[in-house]
């Protein structure tokens, strides 16, 4: 539509090879006197039209002219990208018809906006946030040969895992991983992971890299990863108890067919509680049966600075004062039981 318009101009068409047509609406409220005659022109190299308006019964005020203005992009694709230009082109049109069409584009720029921030997929963390969890492990075998594997030792031997955001772009998280092992030894290395698709993006091989942040406020049904490959999706959102209140919790439950080292088949069944407000991970269960063997990996949250997830122990100077004021408290109570005691005998003699 807009090249016929541009024709009947005198605009000349790019060719076939000619790039889009941009399209802006504006309300333009001029007087006939001030337009006949009156040249539109362009800032960028434009081709200039007039515009001859003429008022039509019922369009309003005689003196007046409701126009929809074009702005059409002319441009040639090839090695360099200088031919190109804009024309502008005044089309008459009826008052109430003009405000009906813009009324109808703002409303379907409001909805498509909608649309997006309904779809808009976002880390619910920020730089500075951190948290710190335990890691156990649990093994039983029916075959003594079996040896623990490695990487239960390793997990079941952690003093605590400290995850540290640096970072947040779009939904991409980078986080400083602190791996504390309870004979002293630490591990510390930086990851990417993206919580829309579940994607390691970053990490260092043979450093922890972890990956327990995923979309926040998700709903039941939604997928775990929206733009991964995983079909996990959340199946219920339970409540939870804290030190500071309770909190929303997604819940993910699976089961897949794996295999060990040793090429044996079996199961794994994986449980994930997602605080739903932030999408940060609370705790994690995964367990994995085979023919001969069963083991488990839990990974539990045990502080954060978004809320407080259990009360902080006392010190142990403040226990001890505790117990010399009990016991200074109950021999008290026991000396003037006895003192009474006393008495009471003495006035019977």
């Amino acid at each position: 539509m807009f090249v016929v318009l541009g024709k009947r101009k005198g605009i000349k068409q790019a060719g076939h090879n000619g790039v889009g047509y941009g399209l802006t609406i504006a309300k333009l409220y001029r007087s006939v006197r001030e337009k006949a005659g009156e040249a539109v022109k362009s800032s960028e190299k434009s081709i200039t039209t007039q515009a001859k308006p003429k008022a039509k019964r019922g369009s309003g005020s005689p003196n007046s002219l409701l126009c929809i203005q074009v702005a059409v992009y002319v441009g040639r694709v090839g090695k360099n990208h200088k031919s190109y230009g804009y024309a502008l082109v005044m089309i008459p049109m009826n008052r109430k018809l003009a405000v009906t069409l813009s009324l109808l584009a703002i409303l379907g720029f409001g909805l498509a906006g909608q649309a997006l921030a309904q779809t808009a997929r976002v880390p619910g963390v920020s730089a500075g946030d951190y948290f710190v969890y335990s890691i156990t492990t649990q093994w039983s075998t029916t075959n003594a040969s079996l040896a623990v594997p490695n990487e239960l030792l390793v997990d079941n031997s952690t003093l605590r895992y400290n995850v540290t955001v640096e970072a947040v772009q779009d939904t991409n998280v980078t986080v400083l991983n602190n791996w504390v092992f309870i004979n002293g030894t630490v591990l510390t290395a930086p990851s990417v992971s993206n919580v829309d698709s579940g994607v390691l993006i970053a990490s260092m091989a043979g450093y922890p890299a972890f990956q327990g942040f995923f979309d926040a406020n998700q709903a039941v049904n939604s997928l775990l990863y929206p733009s991964g490959n995983g079909s996990l999706t959340i199946n219920q959102t339970v409540t939870r108890s804290y030190a500071s209140g309770k909190r929303d919790t997604n819940v993910i439950s699976g089961s897949f067919a794996v295999s060990d080292v040793n090429n044996n088949t079996g199961t794994q069944t994986t449980t994930l509680y997602i605080d739903k407000k932030t999408g940060v991970l609370v705790e994690s269960y995964n367990s994995y049966e085979f023919p001969d063997y069963t083991a488990s990996i839990t990974w539990t949250l045990k502080d954060t600075n978004l809320w407080t997830v259990s009360a902080a122990p006392l010190p142990l100077p403040v226990i001890i004062a505790i117990v010399v004021v009990i016991v200074a408290v109950i021999a008290v109570v026991i000396f003037y039981s006895e003192r009474k005691k006393g008495r009471k005998k003495h006035r019977r003699r």
